[in-house]
């Protein structure tokens, strides 16, 4: 992440990886959660702010 705290209307940046390591195709839902405790607001406790579905090949092994 590029920061733990935002101010007003700043962006966040998150950069992950994500491997399938099992020998088969598959797929992914990638989901984000926030927190705002200092919100005037009463606001959840974690709240689902973006998510994507991500397609992923399996990982190439050498065979013995």
């Amino acid at each position: 992440m590029s920061k733990t705290e935002l101010n007003g209307s700043e962006k966040l940046k998150i950069e992950l990886t994500i491997e399938n390591i099992g020998e088969i195709k598959g797929t992914e839902v990638v989901q984000l959660y926030m927190s705002d405790p200092i919100s005037t607001v009463i606001r959840p406790e974690r709240e689902l702010v973006g998510f994507g579905r991500i397609a992923l090949d399996p990982l190439r092994r050498e065979r013995k």
